[in-house]
């Protein structure tokens, strides 16, 4: 994780810590509750963390029960390395972002309970969005570009795209199904299908999916789709009590 704090050999050891961070695999968690909470530690001084596991504070309630304080910590998929939600109760929590911030890392607080919106932005922001830029590079190098052009111009696209929803600017996310007519997109996407049925029926599947997931938006364009699901991680976020 942070490769900070120190290892014990035995459970009574832990006294002497006020925050005992717990890193280890999640069949093996209900196993090391059990041991704490049939150890002589007076737990009620003591605040557990489970890093790096998607377990819930649920997994820690034993101790929780037993008077100790508990949290999770995650860290998140971001360029900066060292970025870490923390969830649980206020003591667990304000300890385990002080330890963070002295080992020059940041942590933000989200609500206890929410650690399945984090899951549900984490996917839609890494696993769900790769399908959908795979088949935009492939779209582009049957367009004649290929090596370092193409990947500015996807990078370029995809940022865009990112700068346009923090910005608000969800009305207009049809993209080129808003510049042109509904029958010359319709034509477009009609070729597609013919010339390189990956891409077109890839498009189509994702545009009725993108129609069902915007139908509360106000359009710039009325009965517009587009193929990228743009507002779901961002709600997910915001549900967890980020933003």
């Amino acid at each position: 994780m942070l490769r900070a704090g120190y290892a014990v050999d035995d459970f009574e050891d832990l006294q002497a810590a006020n925050l005992i961070l717990m890193y280890l695999p999640d069949s093996a968690v209900p196993q090391m509750v059990e041991g704490l909470c049939a150890s002589e530690l007076v737990l009620k001084d003591l605040s557990f963390v489970l890093c790096e596991s998607w377990l819930t504070t649920d997994a820690l309630r034993p101790l929780a029960m037993a008077g100790a304080s508990t949290a999770t910590a995650m860290r998140l998929p971001t360029l900066q390395r060292d970025w870490f939600a923390v969830e649980g109760s206020s003591k667990a929590v304000r300890q385990m972002r002080r330890f963070l911030e002295r080992n020059g890392a940041r942590s933000d607080e989200v609500k206890p309970g929410s650690k399945d919106y984090l899951f549900a932005s984490e996917l839609l922001t890494t696993a769900l969005p790769l399908p959908l830029l795979m088949t935009a590079q492939q779209a582009l190098r049957a367009s004649g570009l290929s090596g370092n052009v193409l990947s500015a111009v996807l990078e370029q696209m995809t940022l865009k795209m990112m700068q346009d929803l923090l910005r608000g600017a969800r009305a207009s996310w049809g993209g080129p199904l808003n510049e042109c007519s509904p029958e010359l997109s319709d034509l477009h996407l009609e070729t597609l299908r013919t010339r390189n049925p990956s891409v077109g029926d890839y498009l189509n599947e994702q545009l009725g999916s993108a129609r069902k997931a915007m139908a509360t938006v106000r359009l710039a364009v009325k009965d517009v789709a587009s193929p990228v699901k743009t507002t779901q991680a961002p709600q997910a976020m915001r549900a967890s009590g980020k933003l």
